[in-house]
């Protein structure tokens, strides 16, 4: 295999059509897993540019049935034939692997991975019923949720959007029931949908019904942020800081705040007051 493999990399330079036959027959032909797979990396690369999946197709499913693929190599090589636009590569290498097999992240990629494909092969609804899936399964404050969410939105078409925006919006409207991950979920549903002003509002308003969460504060700091602090962001941020004076990293948000508000002054006088509430060492 290893002459086999020389060989098609010669004719490859010499950009002889042949040479993408050669080097899926030395692929399949490799005994050793780690050259089978250094060699899979490029067959995969120069099938892509020449349109020849079909040759990594074979190869692949070779390698599926007899077992020397790991579920997590799996997800890898199929993470990277997505990439190159080899869906069918893609998908056969994600067929029928057992979750319970990867660990939890890996679990979530590979769902969100089908639910590319799924989307990329015109099933749209399919894709969006596994993202919804994964969202349901993750807490609030998961470092994948927004993501996920982001790409839920993503695939959908602008009726799904907006009936997933309004579904949302009742659910967050049930008091009894509602929880701060429909409130997050609303709010970065509205802000996908360029309506961050509404979204402003939302999470003002849940941060008072979960007052204290920490999740739903930062979001509500990260989009004001990103959407212009105003009187309101400082009247709220001073509103917590009369609850809870001590803490620092609010009060030192506060003095960014006014400085970005043009309140130059007040900002100044803040931060001198600040600055004395610091030991020396935190200074």
């Amino acid at each position: 295999p290893a002459l086999a493999w020389q060989h098609a990399r010669m004719l490859d330079e010499q950009h002889d059509p042949k040479a993408l036959d050669e080097m899926a027959r030395a692929v399949s032909s490799e005994k050793s897993a780690v050259r089978r797979a250094m060699w899979l990396g490029e067959l995969m690369k120069a099938a892509s540019r020449a349109g020849r999946e079909e040759l990594v197709l074979g190869s692949l499913r070779r390698s599926i049935e007899d077992g020397s693929m790991t579920p997590e190599q799996r997800l890898r090589w199929a993470r990277q034939a997505l990439g190159l636009k080899l869906m069918k590569c893609a998908a056969a290498l994600q067929d029928h692997v057992d979750l319970s097999a990867l660990g939890p992240d890996a679990a979530l990629d590979s769902t969100v991975l089908r639910a590319e494909l799924a989307s990329a092969d015109g099933r749209r609804a399919d894709a969006v019923k596994l993202l919804d899936s994964v969202i349901a399964k993750l807490a609030p404050d998961h470092w994948r949720r927004r993501d996920v969410l982001m790409l839920r939105m993503d695939l959908s078409d602008a009726a799904g959007r907006e009936a997933w925006v309004e579904a949302l919006r009742t659910k967050w409207q049930n008091r009894s029931s509602r929880s701060e991950a429909d409130a997050l979920s609303f709010a970065d549903a509205l802000e996908a949908s360029h309506r961050g002003r509404e979204a402003l509002a939302l999470l003002h308003e849940a941060a008072a019904a979960f007052e204290g969460s920490r999740v739903v504060e930062q979001r509500l700091l990260d989009l004001w942020e990103r959407e212009g602090v105003d009187a309101d962001a400082l009247a709220w941020i001073d509103g917590v800081l009369k609850k809870q004076p001590e803490r620092g990293e609010m009060r030192l948000r506060r003095v960014r705040w006014l400085f970005a508000s043009n309140q130059s002054e007040a900002a100044g006088k803040s931060f001198v007051e600040l600055l004395a509430s610091l030991a020396a060492d935190q200074q």
